[in-house]
């Protein structure tokens, strides 16, 4: 049986997060990223972005990373709302899976445990934005009890993407799906 293993990430950890985030997303994106943004979201930009988050978290932050073997196959984040959509419940930032790891109950574990930060963190709610077209990953939060509660436009100069925000009301009920 193969063992998965869930901890605290760093920047010690970056060269493979940016990697992992790149398969994952371009994997997921191919069909639904507008050219330009699918070349200009690239190892650079990733960089700079993990290196922010990781080098200064904010106040509510939690970065993960699942490894399997020492290699790093999953990687989520929660942190206080960045969106006024949200309407302050806590938010999933990043949740991306080596696709050859999906479906083997990670999504479900990672987002117990952001779930569980951000009641830690006093959120009674749980929210998070999905590309419009991301059809799989919709159904995903829907069985996990997740609502469409509406959409935004994700805050981006390369891709302003039209999003499906999707929250939980009781953030405990998403904590308890793991």
């Amino acid at each position: 049986m193969e063992e998965f293993v869930f901890r605290a990430a760093g920047l010690d950890d970056l060269d493979a997060i940016v990697r992992l985030h790149l398969r994952s997303w371009r994997h997921s994106m191919k069909e639904l990223a507008p050219p330009a943004a699918y070349a200009a979201l690239d190892e650079d930009y990733r960089t700079a972005q993990w290196r922010r988050m990781l080098g200064s978290p904010g106040e509510d932050d939690l970065w993960l990373v699942c490894e399997r073997d020492g290699d790093i196959v999953g990687i989520g984040g929660a942190c206080a709302p960045t969106h006024a959509s949200f309407a302050g419940r806590g938010e999933v930032r990043f949740l991306y899976l080596e696709p050859s790891c999906q479906r083997r109950g990670l999504g479900r574990r990672f987002l117990s445990e952001l779930a569980g930060h951000l009641i830690r963190r006093g959120y009674q709610g749980v929210a998070l934005s999905v590309v419009d077209g991301n059809t799989p990953a919709r159904a995903f939060y829907g069985a996990l009890g997740g609502r469409e509660i509406g959409f935004h436009t994700f805050p981006s100069q390369i891709w302003p993407s039209r999003d499906v925000i999707i929250a939980w009301d009781d953030a405990a009920q998403l904590a308890s799906v793991a």
